[in-house]
């Protein structure tokens, strides 16, 4: 038979029990990692859920942007086409400016007319003016007392040339400038 010894026998009980103890802490230690393991899983999932969400709020801010950007393209075309308006008006402004110059021109030109007639007017006035005072000169001579009443048909004579002249200087502006 075998003898064994007491002390080894202990000896080897006694590491079995620290063995068994240490099997128990590692036990332990390893159910404690396997918590903190299942803790971070639950973690992970918690932040993958995180990440998915801003994965949408993402593509949620990158739709709205996209919206954005057709938004300024229409709002660029809408700003040429107002380009083109401004072009159009200026040419038409530009086109206006000259017929206001022209119209401005024509009314010089009617004023100079004008002035052209008046003193063709006062011309005439003088000229008919000379002839009545010769006419009455020799009414006067031929005839004594006659001349008053042929100098006032004179002068009325006188007054409706006048009163023509001016109506037809009247005539001719309204025409010009209205015409």
């Amino acid at each position: 038979m075998v003898t064994v010894d007491e002390t080894l026998v202990q000896e080897i009980l006694a590491r079995m029990i620290r063995m068994e103890a240490l099997a128990e802490g590692q036990n332990e230690r390893l159910t404690r990692m396997e918590a903190l393991v299942e803790s971070n899983n639950e973690r992970m999932t918690r932040m993958e859920a995180l990440v998915e969400g801003q994965n949408e709020r993402l593509t949620r801010m990158e739709a709205l942007v996209e919206g954005q950007n057709q938004r300024l393209i229409r709002m660029e075309a809408l700003v040429e086409g107002q380009n083109q308006r401004l072009i159009r008006l200026e040419a038409l402004v530009e086109g206006q400016n000259r017929r206001i110059d022209d119209l401005t021109e024509q009314v010089r030109e009617t004023n100079r007319r004008i002035d052209d007639t008046n003193r063709r007017i006062d011309e005439l006035g003088q000229s008919v003016n000379r002839r009545i005072d010769d006419t009455n000169d020799r009414i006067d001579t031929q005839t004594g007392g006659l001349r008053r009443e042929l100098r006032s048909d004179i002068n009325r004579q006188t007054f409706l040339i006048l009163g023509f002249g001016a109506a037809l200087i009247v005539s001719v502006v309204t025409a010009v400038v209205f015409g």
